[in-house]
């Protein structure tokens, strides 16, 4: 019987730490899972962030090589004009339809730029709404991360954190306002190429294209966010002004925070000064009434003094007249 009461009390034992084993497995599988899913959420979380960013950079850079063709078909078309120049100046024969084939040349510039200018307003317009909601986010996590970092200053971890959300937000507010600043230089560049293609004194239709391509460039490209605020080093500045003004508003708003543990340290001092005036008061008081209680005995003291000495003053008169 005892043998089989040890033999159920071991099997009970093995079927507890058994039943423990697979408790603290289960735990830990279920630990790693959550652990693999919160990194696979932050991977997806960190695509989904950077993909519309590469979409826009992708799309600008097309507009911006497709310019810096037309630029570089300008000055090819000067460079051959120069050629046709002097070449009749030195009488040196040059063929027939040379000018005519830059005349032409000019008019695919001309129709070139025109579809590269109708691809940027497409451009704009799709992409105006979606940059006014970029960059209110961006606005958002940045006065977000000014608020951390003025709320918790001392706090070496979320310092580190308010520090990395705000590079994060200015590194994706640079990426959106560079390429627009660079979009507008490059549009700005056209306009500088096609004034400098000896335009004047050459025959009228080569006249009217290159005044058609430095009317239409001078009137500037900007991409925008809502059609109301600029995409470019401008606007970034201008937020970074303001997320610095904003962190030291706060700073200056701020209230010195107190911790608990302060607030009971102070209470104690302030019971026992309390306790202290108290007791101080207290021994006054006794002081106060023993020294009255003094003066009242030394009172009546005097008086009785004085009562005696008049008895016996009295009975000296009486003596002295009876002699």
């Amino acid at each position: 019987m005892k043998r089989q009461s040890g033999t159920k009390s071991l099997n009970a034992m093995a079927e507890e730490v058994s039943r423990s084993q697979c408790s603290q497995y289960c735990k830990h599988q279920m630990a790693r899972i959550e652990y693999w899913q919160a990194v696979i959420a932050s991977v997806r979380f960190a695509a989904l962030a950077s993909a519309f960013p590469h979409l826009y950079a992708y799309l600008v850079c097309i507009a911006c090589t497709q310019l810096h063709k037309i630029k570089d078909a300008l000055l090819l078309i000067k460079k051959k004009y120069m050629k046709i120049q002097y070449g009749n100046a030195d009488n040196i024969p040059t063929e027939g339809n040379e000018e005519h084939l830059v005349q032409s040349e000019v008019k695919h510039v001309v129709k070139h730029h025109q579809q590269v200018l109708r691809y940027m307003e497409v451009m704009q317009d799709y992409m105006s709404g979606i940059l006014g909601g970029v960059f209110l986010f961006l606005m958002l996590v940045l006065c977000i991360a000014a608020f951390t970092a003025v709320l918790n200053l001392g706090d070496a971890t979320d310092m580190t954190q308010s520090a990395l959300l705000y590079v994060f937000a200015m590194l994706l507010s640079f990426v959106y306002c560079g390429f627009g600043t660079l979009l507008s230089d490059m549009f700005d560049s056209v306009r500088h190429a096609a004034w400098s293609c000896d335009w004047v004194g050459r025959p009228v239709k080569y006249q009217k294209a290159i005044g058609f391509i430095i009317l239409i460039s001078s009137k500037g490209f900007e991409l925008s966010a809502w059609n109301i605020v600029p995409v470019s080093n401008s606007t970034l500045m201008s937020i970074n002004n303001l997320i610095f003004s904003v962190e030291e508003c706060l700073e200056s708003i701020k209230e010195p925070t107190v911790d608990a543990e302060e607030i009971e340290r102070n209470r104690s001092v302030l019971k026992e000064k309390n306790r202290e005036l108290v007791s101080g008061s207290i021994g006054n008081d006794i002081s106060v009434g023993k020294i009255h209680e003094n003066s009242k005995a030394s009172t009546t003291r005097s008086s009785s003094d004085t009562h005696g000495i008049r008895k016996e003053a009295t009975l000296n008169d009486r003596g002295n007249i009876n002699t």
